[in-house]
């Protein structure tokens, strides 16, 4: 999914949303592809969120489950394996 990328590693290198660094590095995700997800969690709410998780990275990247957009990044969450659940 589009955005995965994004959601791990733009924290990590400080890119902005609204920068060139960003829309290049969303263009090479479409084209290459991400790093894979180990881990993720849908929430049972009206809408939805998707939690993501490389167990490599330590972020965590939550997008709408409906489309797939990233809305945020956790930050620096550790690298205590891929396990995640949502309460």
């Amino acid at each position: 999914a589009p955005g995965l990328v994004l959601a791990f590693v733009r924290p990590l290198l400080g890119i902005e949303r609204d920068s060139v660094w960003f829309r290049a590095l969303s263009y090479l995700e479409s084209v290459f592809g991400g790093p894979g997800v180990h881990s993720l969690v849908v929430t049972q709410d009206a809408e939805p969120l998707l939690f993501v998780r490389n167990r490599d990275i330590g972020a965590v990247g939550v997008l709408d489950a409906r489309t797939g957009v990233t809305l945020r990044e956790i930050e620096e969450i550790g690298v205590s394996g891929a396990n995640m659940a949502v309460p």
